[in-house]
């Protein structure tokens, strides 16, 4: 599997569109244009692990399942902090596990509300049962 190559450097002018959106959004805090940068990265993030992973294995357990996923990164990340570890797991940097965790909570508004293809919250939406 290839790796994510995060873009985070301004290549595509991330910084400009920050302030489009934040000014679109009407913000008013000036660090929510960096958090709507980094949410940038999270997006690319997002949309490469889809192409790698699609919709199955969340839309069999729906947000239910995403806790599981959650706890999974949470302990990761508290097991290095906890212990001093300087070392992060193979494979994946601290940063890497928190966009995880930032994007597991939007799959999880996703499946919530019915957004994530064939989630069981989604399935409900559609019978009419929500």
């Amino acid at each position: 599997m290839e790796k994510f190559p995060v873009v985070f450097e301004d290549k595509l002018h991330l910084a400009q569109l920050a302030k489009e959106v934040w000014e679109a959004l009407g913000c008013k805090d000036p660090l929510t244009r960096a958090f709507i940068r980094v949410a940038f990265v999270a997006f690319q993030v997002f949309d490469w692990k889809q192409r790698q992973y699609g919709t199955r294995n969340i839309a069999q357990k729906g947000a239910e399942g995403i806790v599981t996923r959650l706890w999974d990164k949470v302990s990761r990340i508290d097991n290095i902090y906890e212990k001093g570890k300087q070392d992060e797991p193979a494979g994946e940097t601290v940063e890497d596990t928190f966009g995880d965790i930032g994007n597991y909570g939007l799959i999880g508004l996703m499946c919530r509300y019915g957004l994530w293809p064939g989630s069981p919250e989604q399935l409900r939406k559609i019978a009419g049962s929500e």
